[in-house]
């Protein structure tokens, strides 16, 4: 079962990475027969993703939700779904070129250095509320990091236009207001889905009080979350009020998911006490 879950996670990452490579060649190829192919393999890599996923599942009898490569795979299952929502038209489809490499890159950086996690066993979630909670965790991310590479398309695109350089690339991505069209409704389906897993999250930790301290709102996870949430409902309404669009709202999204990523660097590198999902303090 271990081996046929490395095979899986293993094909799941060699597809995504020669998509990847194929995007490479599209930006010299004006034919969209490539980027459809490199498009056929993400899905293909996600589709073998989901099925290392369900091999750890029958293995163990417990959802695979609590280990890194878990959590990975989970993520990148998620990020194609919200990547092939932005690029489902076909004047959308270059935007498959800032959504494949990262992921891409996510999985290979997860096979050389998480790769232990696919042989050891799940961690038990307390409760299917818990379960729920989890996995809109990673959907919400998803959302967020699709929105964090969708917002690189548009600093490229507006750096192009502003130096009149609108060859290449630049004439198979969608516009500035279609860029920003897209980066607003990635907000507006994390938003609420995040709101809920917040609330939920705090609805278990009262009801299960007895996992955590009496301190648990001190946690780096939950002061990390809270501020997710800040930065979601931030950028949503003041987006949908006019405050906050295409440039800024580009730049905001950058800037708040990289501190979100530098800030949980910084806090596994000096291995500060967090909560788990499913224990007490580490």
């Amino acid at each position: 079962m271990t081996g046929a879950t490395y095979i899986f996670f293993l094909f799941g990452v060699l597809l995504h990475v020669f998509g990847a490579a194929l995007i490479a060649r599209y930006l010299w190829d004006t034919k969209l027969t490539v980027l459809k192919v490199a498009n056929t393999l993400a899905w293909g890599a996600t589709a073998c993703l989901i099925v290392a996923l369900g091999v750890r599942w029958f293995q163990w009898q417990l959802l695979p939700l609590t280990g890194v490569t878990d959590a990975v795979s989970l993520l990148m299952i998620f990020s194609m779904g919200a990547a092939t929502t932005v690029a489902w038209d076909t004047d959308r489809k270059a935007m498959l070129c800032f959504y494949l490499p990262p992921l891409a890159t996510v999985g290979a950086l997860t096979l050389l250095f998480s790769s232990r996690g696919l042989t050891s066993p799940p961690r038990e979630l307390a409760g299917p509320l818990l379960v729920a909670h989890v996995g809109m965790v990673f959907l919400s991310m998803a959302l967020l990091f699709v929105a964090s590479l969708t917002s690189v398309a548009y600093t490229f695109q507006a750096r192009r236009l502003k130096l009149r350089r609108t060859t290449g690339l630049f004439q198979k991505l969608p516009s500035l207001e279609e860029l920003d069209r897209s980066l607003y409704q990635l907000i507006r389906m994390g938003y609420p889905i995040y709101v809920v897993t917040y609330l939920v999250g705090l609805f278990w930790a009262f009801y299960d009080n007895q996992l955590l301290s009496a301190a648990w709102w001190f946690s780096p996870k939950i002061v990390i979350s809270g501020g997710i949430l800040l930065f979601y409902a931030f950028s949503f309404h003041a987006r949908a009020r006019g405050l906050l669009r295409g440039p800024k709202l580009a730049y905001s999204v950058i800037f708040g998911v990289g501190l979100l990523l530098g800030t949980y660097l910084v806090l596994m590198m000096l291995e500060v006490v967090n909560y788990n999902f499913y224990g007490k303090p580490a």
